[in-house]
């Protein structure tokens, strides 16, 4: 495995991150894995915590840096944190005026267990109240129906969800539906879902939508309306686990994924995206998530990244505050995304 830091200059701009390279084979999601965390190995990297979650990463919003790394490429199931794609690709592609009618594709997963808006045969939603109610209320029925509603049937759904994961460089994911719901083939890892993330928050609205506590969809042609609260306890001020900064998240929880989170918190300028995933519980979760989060805030900083290398300028770097950047070595190379510069 080699590690090290690089900056991809493209259009202009510049971000300094740590990457890993490593090629894994994957037979399958083994939930009895275990892991270590793995940025505790390397050189020069303030010691993380041993978090009770099976993986889980922190990454910085404006660079890409990975600052804390456990298993975090490792297939696992996500449950309902598979719905922060499908909110994204809703999004890119549809209005959000758009007129949505549940169907019987929608209604059956409608069912007694699962999280739902229990509509009825008919029910007409905007694609607006759909998202809100994807992301809040973490509708699997109005996930299902927008799915059918933007490309036709669940599958062809999952096949733009998969194509758009691989844009974004993920690695180890899979999806077959949009709602999450348990499928052994539908899989993705924490380092894919903070990408994921990632891409998602550059839309205003998704970040309107993110950040709301609770929402109400007015009623309908066939219903009264419909009351929600976000699942996402660490961005609701005065609950016992609410985390400073936390602007927004989404919740998973099935029997085989046990609970998966990940959330968005910014603090003195820097922004950083946390996943935790096969977490025991819905509360030791979050306490999983504020100890990486606490790690990133207390250990790193945000630095200009310009030092070496005068044709190349604008960048910003996260780095542990015991490294400074001019202690670095530098090699630049031409790639195809434009100049790389590696520091190590």
């Amino acid at each position: 495995m080699h590690k090290r830091l690089k900056r991809i200059i493209c259009a202009g701009t510049a971000a300094l991150v740590w990457t890993l390279t490593c090629v894994t084979a994957w037979a399958g999601v083994d939930t009895a894995a275990t892991f270590q965390v793995d940025s505790n190995s390397w050189k020069n990297w303030p010691a993380g915590p041993d978090i009770q979650g099976d993986t889980a990463v922190v990454m910085e919003l404006e660079t890409g840096a990975v600052l804390y790394n456990k298993g975090m490429d490792a297939q696992r199931y996500p449950a309902s944190i598979t719905k922060i794609m499908t909110a994204m690709l809703v999004l890119e592609n549809c209005d959000l005026n758009g007129q949505v009618t549940m169907t019987e594709t929608g209604m059956a997963d409608a069912y007694s267990g699962s999280s739902n808006c229990l509509p009825k045969l008919g029910e007409v939603f905007s694609v607006e109240q759909c998202l809100q109610m994807i992301m809040i209320k973490s509708a699997n029925d109005v996930s299902t129906q927008v799915a059918e509603y933007m490309s036709g049937s669940v599958q062809g759904f999952a096949d733009r969800m998969n194509s758009r994961a691989a844009e974004l460089g993920c690695q180890n994911t899979h999806f077959c539906n949009a709602s999450g719901l348990e499928n052994n083939d539908h899989y993705t890892s924490a380092h894919d879902m903070a990408l994921i993330m990632r891409e998602a928050l550059k839309y205003d609205k998704f970040r309107e939508i993110l950040a709301m506590q609770n929402v109400t969809i007015p009623a309908t042609n066939m219903s009264g309306e419909r009351y929600y609260e976000t699942h996402v306890q660490m961005m609701v001020p005065g609950n016992p686990y609410y985390y400073e900064g936390c602007f927004g998240g989404k919740t998973g929880y099935t029997d085989i994924s046990k609970s998966t989170l990940v959330t968005c918190a910014q603090r003195d300028g820097i922004t950083l995206i946390g996943v935790v995933m096969g977490g025991i519980d819905s509360n030791l979760i979050c306490d999983d998530m504020k100890a990486v989060l606490d790690y990133g805030f207390q250990n790193f900083t945000k630095t200009d990244a310009s030092y070496g290398c005068e044709t190349i300028s604008g960048g910003t770097a996260m780095l542990p505050q015991n490294v400074k950047l001019e202690s670095l070595t530098t090699k630049a190379e031409e790639t195809e995304e434009g100049t790389l510069v590696t520091y190590e």
